[in-house]
């Protein structure tokens, strides 16, 4: 089962991969763990829709959603690894990973299993936008491994982990991403 983007680490000589900017959420959609996010034009984040192939430079990310806060129509405080969109929700806010140098763990898809190999490090992808588990709160969005290497897309993988390398051929992989260009977020002002 995808699990979307897990941050790992926080970027150059960064070991963790704390800290996370807060922004309104104006989505009428449940939003997940590790899901991209962009910034609507109202100023609040919506989720990135289901077969969306975001970010590019046209339409930049702002980064991946870790979590949220928000008050229900029945006036309780929530918080929550996942954004449980209901009418009537208000003050509603997302934690939201925005440092372009973070690399993120994401589970990778082949259609036909195949035997662990290093050979996709350094190529191109763009993440497949799919819906995410009520259940686990986790994204949906994985990468298709047999799609890679279009200049413009989003993700560039660093490598693949050998967790699941049992020697057998398998058709998923764990993957380590980091943003492609700096182009493909939307530029917020701060400084890494």
């Amino acid at each position: 089962m995808a699990y979307g983007l897990v941050p790992i680490q926080g970027g150059p000589g960064q070991y963790n991969a704390g800290g996370f900017d807060e922004y309104r959420i104006t989505d009428t959609e449940d939003i997940f763990y590790g899901d991209i996010v962009v910034l609507a034009d109202d100023g609040g984040i919506n989720r990135v829709a289901n077969g969306t192939s975001l970010p590019s430079a046209a339409a930049p990310a702002l980064g991946v959603f870790v979590g949220g806060r928000w008050v229900t129509s029945g006036k309780d405080q929530k918080w929550g690894q996942f954004y449980d969109y209901a009418a009537g929700d208000t003050k509603a806010y997302g934690f939201v990973v925005t440092n372009p140098y973070v690399t993120f763990k994401v589970q990778g898809q082949h259609a036909t299993a195949a035997a662990w190999s290093d050979a996709l490090t350094g190529e191109l992808i763009n993440p497949t936008i799919a819906a995410g588990s009520t259940t686990t709160g986790n994204s949906g969005t994985y990468l298709d491994l047999d799609d890679t290497g279009d200049a413009d897309d989003a993700l560039r993988i660093v490598d693949v982990l050998r967790n699941q390398d049992t020697g057998t051929a398998s058709t998923t992989w764990d993957v380590v991403v980091q943003w492609n260009a700096l182009t493909n977020l939307r530029n917020t002002g701060v400084t890494y």
